[in-house]
């Protein structure tokens, strides 16, 4: 495990960033993943239980691949998507950065590095996506952690598929001083689907930041 997969492994497995979740498995079908990286969140949401569903998406193929070798043991709740969430079907560009995987993203920069190898990537629509597969139940839990795209995605993603969201978290990140407006508008769309929100700072970085909304 390369040192910074480490790291993000301490974060979730050591650190417990998402225990605040661990009240939410126990009542939960079905959980989506975006940006599922290496299936440590997915990983971790297994270690509570095995009663749902995980809709994994990664568009990047090296750490596509190694999630699903992580989650070999659990496949048979998985439905695995080498693709990119947006809120239209499209091939474009993105950044892959071999050495911290977790920062490949749609935007070529970073407050940890600037080593980049572009791509081209498929992204899908999300809530036209779940449409197609006849998707008609609510979604427990939505994770997005998608560096830097969080802000573009939930501004324009459809109403269809938030409306079936119950609980949704957010990793946002800071990159630039001005951002922290991007940060409210956020909140303040959620405040039309969600009845409480919650912002969690990262212990790390002041740029990182976990936003938590339920119904």
């Amino acid at each position: 495990m390369q040192k910074y997969d480490k790291a993000l492994y301490y974060e979730i497995f050591e650190s417990w960033e998402y225990a605040f979740l661990d009240s939410f498995f126990s009542e939960s079908k079905i959980i989506v993943d975006v940006g599922g990286h290496k299936g440590f969140f997915s990983l971790y949401a297994f270690s509570k239980g095995f009663s749902w569903k995980i809709y994994f998406f990664e568009p990047i193929e090296e750490n596509f691949k190694e999630a699903q070798k992580n989650l070999e043991n659990f496949k048979s709740h998985i439905y695995f998507y080498n693709k990119w969430i947006s809120n239209k079907d499209y091939i474009w560009e993105m950044y892959y950065n071999s050495e911290k995987t977790m920062q490949s993203s749609v935007f070529n920069h970073s407050f940890l590095c600037n080593s980049w190898e572009k791509r081209e990537r498929e992204f899908i629509n999300i809530s036209n996506f779940f449409e197609e597969k006849n998707f008609s139940k609510f979604v427990d839990i939505l994770k997005i952690d998608i560096e830097w795209y969080e802000f573009e995605l939930l501004e324009n993603i459809d109403e269809r598929f938030l409306k079936k969201v119950q609980i949704l978290v957010i990793e946002y990140h800071e990159i630039f001083d001005d951002e922290n407006k991007k940060k409210e508008k956020i909140i303040q769309k959620l405040e039309k689907y969600f009845s409480s929100s919650q912002i969690f700072p990262s212990r790390y970085t002041p740029k990182v930041w976990i936003i938590f909304a339920k119904k």
